[in-house]
Formats: structure tokens, sequence, C-alpha cells
């Protein structure tokens, strides 16, 4: 493994969550079983942001076991990692920020939230911030030829 700087990982980072747009997220359940659904995270740097509706599986899931796993995949084989604490936005400012990011970037990495609800104070609007705490992209530039970089946060 190759351990980076935020600042050298953080170009490739946000090209290729990008390009791959859908994340798949793992979250643990009540019983302690992995539960992986895919998702739609907007990145804000190393701060991502995933709108869902109140009541969801995962709110339930992170608020009992916050540390999450997010994995994006492509077929040209390159992954992106990202290993991270999963919060539950209750902030009226924090959402409208959020809701206006997710907005401002075009399709299909960008989107319109308001099936969750029309505005970001509507009750039907939840949001999870990520924080992460290691970031690996990895690949297969060449045949069997594995590069990767990881980024840990300072403990």
């Amino acid at each position: 493994m190759n351990f980076v700087s935020l600042e050298e990982i953080l170009p490739e980072f946000e090209s290729r969550v990008r390009r791959i747009v859908y994340s798949q997220m793992a979250t643990m359940d009540a019983a302690g079983r992995p539960r992986i659904r895919v998702v739609h995270i907007v990145w804000d740097g190393i701060t991502g942001y995933l709108s869902t509706a109140p009541g969801a599986p995962k709110l339930t899931h992170i608020a009992r076991n916050p540390n999450v796993s997010l994995g994006y995949w492509d077929p040209a084989q390159t992954t992106v990692t990202v290993d991270c604490r999963a919060i539950e936005v209750t902030d009226a400012e924090e959402k409208t920020v959020a809701y206006r990011l997710f907005v401002s970037e075009p399709e299909p990495y960008g989107f319109d939230p308001a099936f969750w609800g029309g505005t970001p104070d509507d009750p039907a609007f939840a949001l999870i911030r990520f924080e992460p705490w290691r970031i690996e992209l990895a690949g297969y530039p060449t045949l069997w030829n594995w590069e990767s970089k990881v980024w840990t946060a300072q403990p």
C-alpha cells in the first residue's frame, strides 16, 4: 500500500466518485449482520452527503453503529473504498447547504432530491453526512499490476 497525503489523493478521489456515481454502502443491523445497499452520495471535498427518507433502515443502523464502508467500482477495475463515520444531519442550515450541493452538480452526479421532500426543511427529507477516516484508490492500470493509494486521517 502506498500511503499519501489528502492533497495527493483528493483530485483522483473526486474524479472517480463523479464518474462512477453510485456506491455500495455497508452498515450493521441490530443483530450485527452486514447490510449492503446502493446509494448516491455527493461529495464536498471529503465530506459526503446522502439524501434519504426518514425511517429508512440505514438511519436505524447508523444510529446504533455509525461506522460504515462505501465501495465504488467501475468496469475498468478502478475502485474507491471509503471507511467513515455516518451521522444523521438534523441541522436545518447544513441540510440546506447539502440540498443546494445536490442540485448544483450536473447529472448524473448531481440530482434533484425533491423526491425525498419538496425542500430541505420538509419532514420527508432526511440527510446523512459521511466523515472519512480512510480512503483507498485502487485499480489495475495494466493486467496483474494492482496499484493502491491510501489516505488516513490523523488519530
